[in-house]
């Protein structure tokens, strides 16, 4: 999936030089926690969002933790100033239509950030929000395999193989009435807890019994 695939087109915006409160108002009544900041033309130019609005001097902030230091400016204009461009970040991170969905999740959790622009060269056509990105976990679908249970074996014992690199030799795997069993040696109960996570993604799969060693008890035994 890319990010066209699950960004919603429904985009509310603010004006670089828009008034806080509309700001608020806007995220409050939409129920989300950004806004992308547009010029008159349409080209954006930053986000909005709840974080930046956290030391409003509405909320007791504007100055600094210390009153007896002297003022902040930065966070006197940030907690007073009623225009959006003195409140929103300017270093705009964005995506495009055609970016995998792993990545949107990887620039969310790296970056911290909730939403993102989808930009079709320099025009938003769409947003993506975190919210966006698990709702389409709901409708990935587990591992399509032939019925039966040696198309299971088959297809665990070549899923151990290509995503966790352990080899037919160190773990094996055998299945009756789509019950897994996995027997073999293990570096650690991380490695172990791979094995069932692979197992349990495959389509067929009814259960799983770990039958599987750690290394050092087979050595102790």
């Amino acid at each position: 999936m890319e990010a066209k695939d699950i960004m919603s087109t429904d985009i509310a915006t603010i004006s670089v030089d828009g008034s806080i409160r509309h700001a608020i108002d806007i995220m409050a009544t939409k129920k989300i926690s950004g806004l992308p900041v547009v010029t008159g033309e349409g080209e954006v130019v930053g986000m909005l969002t709840e974080g930046d609005l956290m030391r409003r001097a509405e909320l007791g902030g504007g100055r600094g933790t210390d009153p007896s230091l002297p003022v902040d400016f930065q966070l006197y204009v940030q907690g007073n100033s009623w225009r959006v461009r003195d409140l929103m970040s300017d270093s705009l991170i964005t995506v495009n239509e055609e970016t995998p969905l792993a990545r949107v999740a990887e620039i969310m959790a790296t970056m911290g950030v909730k939403r993102l622009p989808v930009m079709n060269e320099r025009r938003m056509v769409g947003i993506v929000s975190r919210s966006d990105v698990l709702k389409s976990m709901l409708h990935a679908p587990l591992d399509k395999i032939a019925p039966g249970d040696d198309a299971i074996a088959i297809a665990a014992a070549a899923r151990l193989s290509a995503d966790l690199g352990i080899p037919r030799q160190q773990v094996a795997v055998s299945v009756s009435s789509g019950i897994v069993t996995a027997t073999g040696t293990v570096k650690s109960d991380v490695e172990r807890r791979a094995i069932r996570v692979v197992v349990e993604s495959l389509g067929g799969v009814e259960g799983y019994h770990d039958q599987l060693s750690l290394e050092g008890e087979a050595k102790s035994a």
